[in-house]
């Protein structure tokens, strides 16, 4: 199993109410870009938003898109 399928298993078992959306993960830049097909989509992953930033699974940023809108990022905040 690669680290992208490790990955999205546990994404989409920890926020199983974010709807259809597509990822790619690019690992030189540590990203998860999350293409989102509908605005309730991308309106139920920045309600996690907080949840998202805290994340510990070496990813720096998410990256919401939705076609038509601006690109939404998310930073991990690393915890103290």
């Amino acid at each position: 199993m690669s680290y992208m399928q490790v990955m999205l298993d546990f994404i989409t078992c920890k926020f199983p109410f974010w709807g259809t959306c597509n990822f790619r993960f690019e690992p030189e830049t540590k990203t998860i870009f999350i293409q989102c097909l509908t605005s309730d989509a991308r309106a139920k992953i920045l309600a996690d938003a907080q949840r998202i930033s805290a994340l510990d699974i070496n990813v720096e940023q998410f990256v919401i898109k939705l076609p038509k809108s601006s690109d939404i990022v998310i930073s991990h905040t690393p915890r103290i």
